[in-house]
């Protein structure tokens, strides 16, 4: 809560990260700055991290980190209406370096 309030803006759009340059070009239109300005295309070279490789960031974590991930970022998600990821959400058993098995939060419940 302390790191991003979005009730406190009132928005006149929001986009998603995904179809940035989509919606880029929607908003220049929109404001009719499409003859002054233009939205950069992606260079050949950019590879936006996937949901694997994130995954397995986050299997480096141990649970409590992974725990509090999801719930620092719950809210955001069902907000800008962005499906959790299954690395953060899914209910399997996981191991730790120790071998103690742990419950993720969704067990939990």
């Amino acid at each position: 809560d302390d790191l991003c309030q979005p009730c406190v803006f009132n928005y006149d759009f929001i986009g998603h990260y995904k179809y940035m340059q989509e919606e880029s070009n929607y908003i220049i239109r929109k404001l009719g700055a499409e003859r002054r300005v233009a939205f950069p295309p992606r260079q050949w070279f950019f590879h936006p991290s996937s949901s694997q490789q994130v995954g397995l960031f986050f299997k480096e974590l141990d649970a409590d980190m992974r725990r509090r991930v999801m719930e620092l970022f719950t809210k955001s998600y069902e907000l800008f209406g962005y499906q959790m990821p299954e690395f953060l959400t899914h209910a399997v058993t996981m191991e730790e370096p120790n071998n103690e098995t742990v419950l993720t939060s969704s067990q939990q419940e």
